[in-house]
């Protein structure tokens, strides 16, 4: 876990972020001079942002969106197939279907979590958070959002609980109104997924609890977990990085061992910041 940016295999690179969480056994970290770490896109399993309060005017969710949505849409790398059993090991009786999906319905491996911590929830309310999320694109939203005094900013489906009494009133009309209890049935941690389920509507909620600081992080690390023990990062393919770094063919670091490798384009990267270009 560290901070700094993501970096695809062309050098384009993402928004700084606070909070980077990456596999750093299968892809190397780049690392420049002042400590701030670049991370193979490939490697990348969520990433997020901690602010100490929620200032409205400030913008923070819109930002972090924007900076969703510059990874999603400039940045690539591979989806790993729904048949893929570890970072080197792929079932190869089916061939990569999009409609196919996990038993846990994701519809590839690798999806990235991005979430979203507040020490301070100020004034904010769900009416000010659905309006900010209600028009953008699934796949630009974060997973979840935590407001540690106030609650969890989820999406979640939703039914009737005939188990308890309607509330029932009549109106100076004689029309009867009724407002049913509901009740929550399921959390979907994956906006991106949860569009593809027709037969389920997904709502953004704030589930909020009694012991409120403690089961709101409690909850995120649940969620960190959940997500980290199903997701499943490809390999980097150091080859690319290294040929935009050095515009050079394969042959010419053929040579060279692992650490060679990783001091180079620390170097190189540390380079190209400094003029701009990542």
């Amino acid at each position: 876990m560290t901070q700094g940016h993501i970096v695809d295999s062309r050098l384009i690179a993402s928004s700084q972020l606070d909070v980077l969480i990456a596999d750093s056994k299968g892809s190397p970290v780049l690392s420049s001079e002042d400590k701030v770490d670049y991370l193979a896109y490939e490697s990348v399993y969520a990433f997020g942002e901690i602010k100490s309060a929620y200032y409205k005017s400030s913008k923070p969710i819109e930002k972090f969106i924007a900076a969703i949505e510059k990874v999603n849409n400039q940045l690539q790398r591979e989806k790993s197939s729904v048949f893929q059993i570890t970072q080197d090991i792929k079932y190869s009786g089916n061939n990569f279907d999009d409609n196919m999906q996990t038993k846990d319905g994701w519809f590839y491996r690798n999806p990235l979590f991005k979430f979203m911590f507040f020490g301070d929830s100020k004034s904010v309310t769900i009416h000010d958070l659905y309006h900010i999320v209600k028009d953008h694109d699934p796949q630009n939203l974060p997973n979840i959002i935590c407001f540690l005094d106030k609650g969890i900013l989820v999406q979640a489906n939703m039914e009737i609980d005939d188990t308890k009494t309607l509330n029932l009133s009549i109106n100076e009309n004689n029309d009867i109104n009724w407002t049913p209890h509901t009740k929550i049935t399921g959390v979907g941690l994956y906006p991106e997924f949860n569009v593809k389920y027709e037969s389920e509507a997904y709502n953004w909620f704030l589930l909020e609890f009694d012991n409120k600081n403690a089961s709101c992080l409690a909850y995120l690390i649940y969620a960190l977990n959940y997500h980290l023990s199903r997701c499943i990062v490809l390999k980097a393919d150091l080859m690319k990085y290294h040929q935009q770094l050095f515009h050079i063919s394969s042959t010419d670091i053929s040579h060279l061992n692992e650490r060679d490798k990783q001091n180079l384009a620390r170097a190189f990267l540390e380079k190209k910041k400094k003029m701009g270009e990542v």
